[in-house]
């Protein structure tokens, strides 16, 4: 849409010039409230100083969790009413049935998915996700994302840029298949591990 576009175009204008520090604002605002995606700025600094790429990834991460932390706040004293302002109720219950399922490991996935992130920070604050594993599972996620696209800007340049865009949804929803996996193995292991530990004291 042009409009989110014009947006974006925007945004680039007023926080590109500060480099690292417009890239923080943008991340914190992205986590919390802002509905434009980091992507533009961050490709661009890491394009313009490839070898700064896993700084502006580290600043993105930060500046996202931080964000995240702002939004779950901004859920925990709204509730639910403040979801209904900003989403449609069909994604509200589709984020509310992830957390039943999956606790704070829907915000890691969130992190790597094409849901919007701040669906996924205020959403926990909501339906009172346990704060440290929230924070946990956002440095995960976040910070997968934003280092994998640095890394590959970094090594890569523009000729990603265009794989990156046409292929980031299927290779977001493969890791966090993936993750969901192996935490399914974990849990079953330490399942496993307890029994075996109440046994051996008994």
């Amino acid at each position: 849409m042009q409009v989110v576009q014009d947006a974006i175009n925007w945004m680039m204008d007023k926080l590109a010039p500060y480099k690292g520090w417009g890239l923080f604002v943008w991340a914190f605002s992205e986590a919390s409230f802002n509905p434009l995606p980091i992507e533009p700025l961050l490709f661009l600094l890491c394009l313009a100083e490839p070898e700064l790429s896993l700084w502006f990834a580290l600043i993105a991460t930060v500046g996202s969790v931080l964000g995240g932390c702002f939004g779950y706040y901004i859920g925990y004293l709204g509730e639910r009413t403040i979801l209904e302002r900003f989403f449609a109720h069909d994604k509200i219950d589709k984020v509310h049935k992830m957390y039943q399922k999956w606790g704070a490991l829907a915000v890691l996935i969130a992190g790597f998915s094409p849901i919007p992130y701040k669906l996924a920070t205020i959403s926990a604050g909501v339906f009172y996700i346990d704060f440290k594993q929230f924070t946990i599972a956002s440095i995960i996620g976040r910070g997968g994302r934003f280092f994998i696209e640095g890394f590959l800007l970094m090594y890569f340049g523009h000729t990603i840029i265009a794989l990156i865009e046409e292929y980031w949804d299927v290779v977001s929803i493969a890791v966090a298949v993936v993750l969901v996996i192996g935490y399914l193995v974990w849990r079953h292991y330490s399942k496993v591990s307890n029994r075996s530990n109440r046994v051996i004291a008994k």
